[in-house]
């Protein structure tokens, strides 16, 4: 029993010192991705951890990021795109043990090629795929590289530009696919948008009404807001709409006061706001997929993760 408890207690040891170090290595990335808008200071702290990552996968994930962040700062010849594509080794990232990295591959398969096809830049798309070599077969699983597929159709107005897997998406019918449980959220967010520009094109109001609310909390991230003006997505803002809400109901008030005698009585008028709901899905594990908040940014649920102790290796399988 004595044995039974030290190796216990030594087990226990090891798990936090390589939580630790997971924890420390996300919090590097988190101070990244956080620099973006700053680009002199973003690219400075990128290239910093690039050179300073000692294992292949640590440096992989830093310049998926710089690739980012050179599209973001449409900085393709100044930075050098094409060579930082080339140099990224994504066989790192397939490790048949964790079958993981969802945060990069978030940035790799979605992120960076929505802004490219922004930019007019579809034969660096090409060469993005081009990269993943000939054996797509782990990719193929994956929900993040399906969603980046129907992505193409869309920017490529091929077939049924995507609509198809988007509301298979939408639908919770994925269970068979690799996620992580941590950015489904995420990914449906990103989905709701791509099937509201889908449905205003086609003249859907109820259908497009139904995405809105999701389309709106993602519209809330920096992410989201990029995203939605790269697809041609305007969407109105609601703290403008807020604020001359609240500029009107003064100007009633004022007007009333002085049309109807002052009472010492004075009551407050709640402001009712509705969330979207959360739905809950089915899950072939014994615990189900837990999505997360939409109005949280990509950078914001790595901090969550990091600050619990998870990471985004987790995931469904």
């Amino acid at each position: 029993m004595t044995f039974l408890l030290y190796a216990l207690m030594i087990y226990m040891v090891v798990r936090m010192v390589i939580m630790q170090k997971s924890n420390k290595r996300m919090d590097k990335v988190i101070n990244v991705v956080r620099l973006l808008d700053k680009e002199d200071d973003f690219f400075q702290a990128v290239d910093t951890e690039i050179e300073a990552s000692t294992t292949q996968e640590q440096k992989t994930k830093f310049q998926i990021l710089k690739l980012w962040g050179t599209a973001y700062h449409n900085r393709y010849e100044e930075k050098d795109f094409d060579g930082q594509l080339s140099a990224i080794d994504l066989e790192t990232l397939k490790q048949e043990t964790k079958m993981s990295e969802d945060d990069s591959f978030f940035y790799y398969f979605l992120a960076v090629p929505n802004i490219l096809q922004k930019d007019g830049q579809q034969a660096r798309i090409k060469a993005m795929y081009d990269h993943l070599g000939n054996d797509l077969s782990w990719y193929q699983k994956r929900l993040d590289y399906q969603l980046s597929l129907a992505c193409l159709k869309f920017y490529n107005k091929e077939d049924d530009l995507g609509r198809a897997f988007f509301e298979k998406v939408m639908d919770g019918d994925y269970q068979d696919m690799v996620y992580s449980k941590q950015l489904i959220g995420l990914y449906k967010q990103l989905t709701s948008a791509m099937l509201v520009k889908l449905y205003e094109d086609s003249g859907e109001q109820d259908k497009m009404d139904e995405m809105m609310s999701v389309a709106k909390e993602f519209n809330q991230t920096r992410i989201g807001e990029a995203w939605l003006k790269n697809i041609g997505v305007h969407m109105a803002d609601d703290k403008k709409d807020e604020s001359e809400t609240e500029t009107d109901t003064d100007e009633s008030e004022d007007q009333k006061d002085s049309s109807e005698p002052a009472n010492d009585e004075t009551g407050s008028q709640e402001v009712k706001t509705e969330d979207a709901a959360d739905k809950t899905e089915d899950n072939t594990e014994s615990q189900p997929v837990k999505e997360e908040s939409a109005s949280k940014d990509a950078e914001d649920l790595m901090a969550d993760n990091s600050a619990s102790g998870t990471s985004f290796t987790e995931e469904k399988k």
